[in-house]
């Protein structure tokens, strides 16, 4: 990929998956075992990419400005191989915003925000560049939301919204193992696979084993148009069930509008 605009124009053919992965080291914890099953998730997982496909790495503080498609696996792998968490560390500060975190009291829930607003401008993003089918995987144990009705809440909210608008589907993988996350993950992550008809890796002992699915899910799927009855909108969730009449089949789809 030689340019942005190279990789516009690759972005838009039918035949190239688009990926980004969204690393969000704010929220994976910095122990050894952790470090060690993300790496070794996220190289399995860039094997699983194939020569055609476009792919971003992203973290929370990567401006859309500096989001670079890739083609080239060693270049990911060599991203990957330096990656660690961050969650509930201060230092060493990455940047003059994060600076500037330090100085507020409510350090932690700020943080959430700043990965709940860089996942939207990501998600955003890969909306504008085709009708097809796009893919964040969001590595992460779940930015936290704060109070009920806070900014954060509403962030997430945005997220949801724009991916469900842009086509965008959201899977999220959490390296811890098997019984250190909640079921079903943290309200974050559930919200946001389970909105956008993504797949989840959590509470797994060997998550690179269910990685399969969300290469698959890009490749073989059916882009369906909808119109309600009424001829306004009313600002509320709708939620849509799919349904198929062979027997044995199992739907992945978006669960409302």
């Amino acid at each position: 990929i030689r340019s942005p605009e190279h990789a516009a124009r690759e972005a838009a053919r039918e035949d190239v998956r688009l990926f980004a992965v969204f690393l969000d080291d704010y929220h994976v914890d910095k122990t050894p075992a952790i470090t060690a099953t993300s790496r070794t998730v996220l190289k399995d997982l860039i094997e699983k990419f194939g020569p055609n496909d476009l792919v971003a790495i992203v973290d929370p503080l990567t401006p859309l400005s500096h989001v670079k498609f890739t083609r080239s696996r060693e270049e990911m792998l060599s991203t990957v191989e330096s990656f660690e968490g961050r969650r509930g560390q201060t230092f060493p500060v990455r940047s003059v915003m994060e600076e500037a975190q330090l100085r507020e009291r409510n350090l932690w829930e700020l943080r959430g925000g700043v990965s709940l607003s860089a996942l939207g401008a990501i998600v955003t993003h890969l909306g504008g560049l085709r009708e097809g089918r796009k893919s964040v995987v969001f590595f992460s144990q779940g930015p936290p939301l704060g109070g009920l009705g806070g900014a954060n809440e509403n962030r997430l909210q945005d997220v949801l919204e724009a991916a469900n608008r842009g086509n965008v589907t959201i899977h999220v993988i959490d390296p811890r193992p098997l019984g250190r996350a909640p079921m079903g993950g943290s309200d974050v992550l559930f919200r946001l696979y389970n909105e956008t008809g993504g797949r989840a890796v959590i509470n797994s002992n060997q998550p690179s084993g269910r990685l399969d699915g969300i290469i698959v899910d890009a490749s073989a799927y059916y882009l369906l148009g909808y119109t309600p009855l009424r001829a306004f909108a009313d600002g509320k969730f709708h939620r849509i069930d799919v349904k198929v009449k062979r027997r044995g089949m199992r739907v992945t789809a978006r669960r409302g509008y």
